[in-house]
């Protein structure tokens, strides 16, 4: 998910959604030789847009190693609301993240691998600024149907049209392709798969952070699952139930609608 980071932060250096990268591997680890070019490996050439939708972690981070220093990570990490206190009614964990020394340490940071934790609340608030147009919301609970969230804008409309222009490839040819692209409301989202050990215990997260409708934003989302050696559902799926939930109160709420001006 940190991808979106990395990808608002390469946005303000001239690296857009056309900027085309050469990678290979990357799958499970990011190492030296993934960070540097290799024309008789780099056979995987693409966009960022594509790399963004396919989530390529070697793209990133050969990208993040050429372009993004320390001081440009860290004020990503400001700009997006990292190692900061988010107001709400109740109290949030921080999303926390800590530049690394070494180029490498930063090149795998950048494509998502170390050095950061992602409150789900504020994933969710990271889709919402994207949908906005680049305004992070303040998160509020309310009984309305509709809440206008008050916000500071941390990105430039530009930027954000990048981000929304690569977070709907992920659903129509990404990662996302086969849970939200069959679902009643039309898209944009990222998705993210780490495993890790807690507590002792090897879990295996999934994420799928987005909003919908894809052209006319109305809802943003964040989905995370947690599941032991054996899988039960995972967050692309577990974000398809909720879109599709939504469009059927939506369309019976319609249905009563009509029936009553009838």
């Amino acid at each position: 998910i940190f991808k979106i980071v990395s990808a608002a932060a390469l946005a303000r250096e001239g690296i857009h959604g056309h900027t085309r990268v050469c990678t290979h591997g990357g799958t499970r680890k990011i190492t030296k030789e993934h960070i540097v070019d290799n024309a008789k490996r780099d056979k995987t050439c693409e966009s960022l847009t594509m790399a963004f939708a396919k989530s390529r972690n070697s793209a990133f981070a050969k990208l993040a190693n050429k372009n993004l220093n320390s001081s440009k990570l860290e004020t990503a990490l400001t700009t997006f609301g990292f190692n900061g206190k988010i107001p709400f009614d109740f109290p949030l964990d921080p999303s926390t993240g800590e530049v690394p020394k070494s180029r490498l340490g930063r090149a795998k940071m950048a494509a998502g691998f170390s050095a950061v934790s992602l409150n789900p609340v504020h994933a969710a608030l990271l889709s919402a600024t994207i949908a906005r147009n680049g305004t992070f919301p303040l998160p509020v609970l309310s009984r309305e149907q509709e809440h206008a969230a008050s916000g500071t804008r941390i990105i430039s409309k530009s930027v954000s049209r990048s981000l929304r222009g690569m977070m709907k490839a992920t659903v129509e040819k990404g990662t996302g392709r086969r849970t939200l692209g069959r679902a009643s409301l039309g898209s944009a989202a990222k998705s993210g798969t780490l495993s890790a050990h807690r507590d002792g215990k090897l879990r295996h997260y999934t994420w799928m952070v987005g909003y919908f409708p894809e052209d006319e934003p109305k809802i943003a989302f964040a989905a995370m699952v947690a599941n032991a050696d054996i899988w039960h559902i995972r967050a692309g799926e577990l974000a398809r139930a909720g879109i599709d939930a939504y469009a059927s109160v939506q369309a019976k709420r319609r249905k009563k609608q009509k029936a009553a001006r009838r």
